[in-house]
């Protein structure tokens, strides 16, 4: 992910996998410096496949937080 869309590898491996991926169960996980979820990239994702589950972890000032659902 970049700052509010997903990276140019992350896109052209959902847009290059895009039939294999309506099939599945597809959970987006975050690993991030941001103190809040990248609902940009979330966006992006989703209008190529179906999401199932969003998972975030931020890592601010040495803590741990995480988002999920």
């Amino acid at each position: 992910v970049s700052v509010f869309r997903a990276c140019a590898p992350v896109r052209q491996f959902i847009l290059d996998n895009q039939n294999d991926l309506k099939d599945k169960s597809v959970t987006l996980v975050f690993n991030h410096f941001n103190p809040w979820l990248p609902k940009g990239a979330v966006k992006e994702v989703k209008k190529y496949i179906a999401v199932d589950e969003v998972q975030s972890t931020t890592t601010w000032l040495g803590h741990t937080f995480g988002l999920k659902g």
